[in-house]
């Protein structure tokens, strides 16, 4: 029986690519057969309302845009009972792509979608953060700032190169909060940060990298990341670069796994969530909702194998 697909464009994401690529999505999300549905996001917060008022209703929800477009999907699909949400997949098209960079899906939309028809299915933890869905992080502090306020136009010229210059100028900035952590019934660490990170993901933002060894996206557990609140600008400079070669066992650097955290701020501090600003708290709990949502990704060695083909074809 040929499947029913309902694909969610963002048609504000990595610059409208969506407008030469979309021809070329439909054929391959077609090629067995199945019926796709194409649905524009008019406003932020449209796929999350798409995806939880048609999502049911369908086989498979594919998602273009970035990784907020991925977040917004898949929170939509928890407002869900788990036997009604269909699995995702995901065609990224922003800046950071952070997903797609973790789960090993290609850059390349044509290549993405096929993967959709081609790949295999895995679950993905989905986070909640008070009455908040999050797919890949929450997080407070310096390096958020610095990863989602770089002005958008210097990251499609500059890349990952805008995201060292607006780090480099901020860096004389950085205030620390001063923060109790509670995790895992009984876990607890104090002290002045200037960085926490709730993380499911081994990239945030296209700027700090997680070692992948350390991320299970399916283990029930946040991967989670305190930086110490530096003494100096010497120190403060080295904690930039460890962040960078993805040193985590450092003076400042601290990261361990926890089905649920409790910040307990002595002020107000801002957050953000899945890229987008979180609003300003003194107490926030995160935990992991499961089950959460299935994702394609690619079977071992399958994207490199469509990578070929693609690759022989356009030399002939």
């Amino acid at each position: 029986m040929a499947q029913k697909m309902m694909l969610i464009v963002n048609p504000m994401a990595g610059r409208a690519r969506w407008r030469g690529e979309i021809a070329y999505i439909l054929d391959a999300l077609c090629k067995n057969g199945a019926s796709v549905s194409v649905h524009f996001t008019q406003y932020s917060g449209h796929a999350k309302e798409l995806a939880e008022t048609y999502g049911a209703s369908f086989d498979i929800l594919v998602c273009t845009g970035g990784d907020g477009t991925l977040a917004e999907t898949s929170a939509g699909l928890m407002h869900l009972p788990p036997d009604k949400r269909p699995p995702i997949g995901y065609i990224p098209m922003g800046t950071s792509n952070d997903m797609a960079n973790t789960l090993g899906i290609p850059k390349d939309p044509t290549l993405a979608a096929h993967l959709i028809t081609d790949g295999t299915k895995i679950p993905l933890d989905v986070g909640k953060m008070g009455e908040h869905f999050f797919s890949y992080i929450a997080a407070f502090g310096a390096f958020t700032e610095i990863a989602y306020e770089t002005p958008t136009e210097n990251k499609h010229h500059l890349g990952h190169l805008a995201y060292v210059l607006e780090g480099m100028a901020r860096l004389g900035k950085i205030k620390p909060s001063h923060v109790t952590v509670n995790y895992n019934a009984g876990g607890k660490i104090e002290g002045d940060f200037i960085f926490g990170g709730v993380c499911n993901t081994t990239s945030i933002a296209g700027f700090l990298k997680i070692r992948p060894d350390l991320v299970d996206l399916s283990d029930g557990a946040f991967e989670v990341i305190l930086v110490k609140n530096p003494q100096n600008i010497i120190a403060l400079n080295q904690i930039f670069l460890d962040l960078m070669m993805q040193k985590h066992d450092t003076e400042h650097i601290q990261i361990f796994r926890a089905r649920d955290v409790h910040f307990h701020f002595d002020k107000p501090t801002a957050w953000t969530r899945d890229g987008e600003g979180g609003g300003v708290h003194k107490n926030v709990f995160l935990n992991v909702v499961r089950p959460g949502v299935d994702i394609f990704v690619p079977k071992e060695g399958g994207t490199k194998d469509i990578a070929h083909v693609f690759m022989d074809l356009s030399h002939q």
